[in-house]
């Protein structure tokens, strides 16, 4: 690895722009490299693909999109799974393909995620190859997937140059990222692709302000506080369990500076390497008034098993945890999941994922994850119940 570099991006085509990992790197492509970013937005609701992208940079950023040079910024009115995507670009010249569109509903029971997040990468596989781009996936460590019933020792850890190892992957969302990834790995591997892979981990608001995805009641990492707040309790065994928050200001640095680096270079693990306590945010919620009570286990147990029970009681607050019973539960990440046949119940235990290649990758590119402090976490809160988060 001593001879990673930034080598640059050139010109830039990205997805995903008006989402909130992709208006983020778009800011980075345009305040940290001097290519053009060519930016696939669908017009949608009546509106045109260029209002609702300005729409959005307003959002997240106010005026800054106002001094943005726009003969840097092309805008084309197309979605990544467009069946003739590749015709409608073949008029442009670009050096990088960014896709960070993706389809997040981890539980769509449809076929939406696999269009979105597989046949729309298979597009922009064929369209890096005609124009021999580098092709860079935003994926999600999530792809580590689960263990069942011990199939996967508790030792084994996912690692960067690893992709099935047997893990489950259920959830149809994963899945589909995991499909992606394959395609992308597979050409790379015999040499049809210049492709790369970012995995990322727990995207949280930003490390300047705590400004949050537009959208954070779908968050479903955030939503499980709604759940805790409904709920009014919190179990105490698990205020220590280990979380990971990744700034999304820092993810698209990390994200630009590992674009460019040379194709030898595939995948990378692009999560905050410094993990704090749930109890942490659970604290700054109670500082805050929000009124949860700290209990043992079984207590939260009864709980919850007593709004389970209420009827006609909405439980929409509660989607951030209620497919799991919690049930000999030792930490959020492992679960006894419910299989539906009288008391049968199966371990299922999340893969742990190692993240010290692409640290000390970044580390040679001049970058370092920032530690989660109380100030990141109260303003990411003050961000929350400014938008009423806890008000559903």
């Amino acid at each position: 690895m001593p001879n990673i570099k930034n080598e640059g991006v050139g010109d830039v085509v990205l997805t995903g722009v008006t989402g909130f990992l992709g208006s983020h790197i778009f800011k980075e492509l345009i305040d940290s490299t001097s290519g053009k970013v060519i930016c696939l937005v669908r017009s949608k609701d009546g509106l045109p693909a260029e209002t609702r992208m300005e729409m959005m940079m307003v959002y997240y950023f106010e005026d800054w999109y106002e001094k943005v040079d726009k003969n840097r910024v092309i805008v084309v009115n197309c979605d990544i799974s467009d069946k003739d995507l590749v015709d409608k670009l073949s008029i442009y010249q670009f050096d990088t393909i960014i896709n960070s569109a993706a389809n997040v509903k981890h539980f769509d029971k449809n076929e939406s995620l696999l269009n979105d997040n597989f046949s729309g990468v298979e597009n922009l596989i064929e369209l890096a190859q005609k124009q021999n781009a580098r092709f860079v996936q935003m994926s999600s460590l999530s792809v580590s997937g689960e263990s069942v019933n011990g199939n996967i020792p508790s030792d084994v850890i996912f690692k960067e140059n690893d992709l099935n190892i047997g893990q489950s992957l259920e959830n149809k969302y994963v899945y589909s990222k995991y499909l992606a990834e394959q395609a992308i790995i597979d050409a790379t591997s015999r040499g049809n692709l210049r492709g790369k892979v970012i995995r990322l981990g727990n995207l949280m608001p930003r490390e300047t302000d705590g400004e949050f995805q537009i959208n954070s009641y779908g968050n479903g990492f955030l939503k499980q506080f709604l759940g805790y707040e409904k709920l009014g309790c919190y179990p105490v065994d698990m205020m220590d369990a280990g979380v990971e928050y990744s700034p999304i200001d820092c993810v698209a640095k990390a994200v630009v500076l590992l674009s460019g680096t040379p194709d030898n270079f595939t995948v990378f693990h692009a999560k905050n390497c410094h993990e704090i306590h749930y109890g942490y945010f659970i604290n700054e919620m109670i500082k805050r008034g929000i009124k949860i009570d700290i209990v043992e286990q079984s207590e939260f147990e009864k709980r919850f098993e007593t709004i389970l029970k209420q009827d006609n009681q909405d439980l929409s607050a509660f989607t951030g945890f209620i497919a799991y019973l919690n049930k000999a539960k030792e930490s959020p990440t492992d679960m006894m999941k419910y299989t539906g046949d009288g008391e049968k119940y199966e371990m299922r235990v999340r893969v742990t994922s190692d993240t010290a290649y692409t640290i000390k990758a970044l580390y040679r590119l001049g970058f370092s994850w920032p530690l989660i402090s109380e100030d990141y976490l109260r303003k990411m809160l003050d961000k929350l119940i400014e938008l009423c988060f806890f008000e559903r």
